[in-house]
């Protein structure tokens, strides 16, 4: 009984700490999905898709610029080595305070 009552609840507390490591794992998933698909956006200059993708995921671009870096460099000089025009202007615009 007693090795019954351990083994249920050493199950019982690895169930738990599965339980609360998931959605921080699943957030930062989101995250790098969101990060990359902003990236892939902002080199082929298609800013209607970048704002699509943000809205989708209910993040505002102020909030998250600093912490994307495409190929080292945010997300506005990333833009600029692209010639992407478009979403260099959506940048200036969304995220002027940290341009």
């Amino acid at each position: 009984m007693i090795k019954q009552t351990k083994t249920l609840t050493a199950a019982m507390i690895l169930t738990a700490s599965f339980m609360t490591v998931t959605p921080t794992e699943t957030k930062a998933n989101d995250f790098l999905v969101l990060a990359t698909s902003l990236c892939e956006y902002t080199k082929v200059n298609d800013r209607n898709e970048i704002r699509k993708r943000l809205k989708k995921a209910g993040v505002k671009l102020r909030r998250i610029y600093d912490d994307i870096r495409c190929d080292g460099k945010t997300l506005y000089e990333f833009a600029q080595a692209n010639n992407a025009s478009d979403v260099m202007a959506y940048y200036e615009k969304k995220a002027k305070k940290f341009i």
